[in-house]
């Protein structure tokens, strides 16, 4: 409908200008989504909207939520929870522990405190993956003397796969 891509307009406009605030960006979302309450395009102008409130964290988060309440069927619905989790998680330390495949040893990110750690998330069936290992292996051994640490981690089922020998 026209309404739809005048509300489109109108808050992309509106986000570009600093004097926005999440309350006018919404009322005009909302002036969709409470005409057409059913139509997934209003999830798609709530998360537009709250894609572009990172300056705003807490209704950021707000929105997400309200798109994983109202729209839980559409792709903005079903992203919304992790988006969330993205937005709690700013300003928080990062969690990593994982088995070393060569070693067997368990590897958590806080025993490299202090470096400059470089994490590599690949799979061994990802073809653009395995081609930038050996680049990604030079850059390992370039900087290994500086105190840079250079994590690669697989998120396939290595001895499923065959990822242990792909890695190898």
């Amino acid at each position: 409908t026209a309404l739809y891509w005048n509300v489109f307009a109108a808050m992309r406009a509106t986000m570009q200008s600093p004097l926005n605030t999440p309350e006018r960006l919404l009322q005009q979302a909302d002036r969709f989504v409470g005409q057409y309450p059913e139509d997934p395009r209003g999830a798609a102008l709530l998360g537009y909207l709250a894609r572009g409130l990172q300056r705003f964290p807490e209704d950021q988060m707000a929105l997400f939520r309200r798109l994983g309440k109202e729209y839980p069927d559409t792709f903005m619905g079903k992203i919304s929870g992790g988006k969330a989790r993205q937005v709690d998680e700013i300003g928080k330390p990062f969690e990593l522990e994982f088995e070393d495949f060569q070693t067997g040893e368990t590897v958590n990110i806080e025993s490299f405190r202090g470096n400059v750690v470089v994490i590599d998330f690949l799979s061994t069936f990802c073809r653009p993956c395995m081609k930038d290992l050996p680049g990604y292996m030079n850059l390992r051994n370039q900087y290994a003397d500086q105190g840079v640490v250079f994590l690669a981690v697989s998120l396939d089922r290595l001895e499923e796969r065959g990822g242990k020998e792909a890695l190898g």
